[in-house]
């Protein structure tokens, strides 16, 4: 059998203290710490359920079969921790006991190299762990919510009886 080994989901797993303090510093101030939790779980949890390279929906008819891209985790593993060496080298402190602004400035040190200046709508397509996690939450039904200052709840059925009603 040519079976492709696939790395299981808890070798996956981002280092959660250096993930943490990137949220703090790249996340909506206004989720506050229990908003920014949330947020950073819920990415936790999308990327423990990614199965790398499978077989993307194709339209109908459509002859060209594609794949979603490889495993991002190693490599936002690596931005975490090069983002802690470096926070190290510069102010002689983990990523993790700077403070917001410092965290920023390293930050913005590694993410200016990565190019782009738009947040990509998916994760998979960001070229940093920290622009990822921002994408992740910019298309969750949270933010969506909190730009329209209403309760849409962008991705979950409402029963018909409420359609016609404006969300709350």
């Amino acid at each position: 059998s040519s079976a492709v080994p696939v790395q299981p989901a808890s070798n996956r797993a981002l280092d959660a203290v250096l993930l943490s303090a990137v949220g703090e510093a790249v996340l909506p101030e206004s989720l506050g710490a229990d908003g920014r939790a949330r947020a950073i779980a819920a990415f936790v949890r999308w990327l423990s359920l990614y199965a790398p390279v499978s077989e993307e929906m194709h339209g109908y008819g459509d002859a060209e079969i594609t794949y979603t891209p490889s495993d991002p985790a190693p490599g936002w593993n690596a931005q975490l921790a090069g983002l802690d060496l470096l926070s190290r080298r510069k102010h002689r402190r983990g990523f993790a006991r700077l403070s917001v602004p410092l965290r920023r400035a390293v930050l913005s040190a590694q993410i200016g190299r990565s190019g782009g200046s738009r947040l990509p709508s998916d994760p998979l397509a960001a070229p940093h762990v920290a622009v990822a996690l921002m994408a992740h939450w910019a298309a969750s039904s949270d933010a969506v919510d909190r730009a329209y200052q209403a309760r849409i709840a962008k991705g979950n059925c409402r029963v018909l009886g409420e359609t016609a009603r404006q969300p709350l």
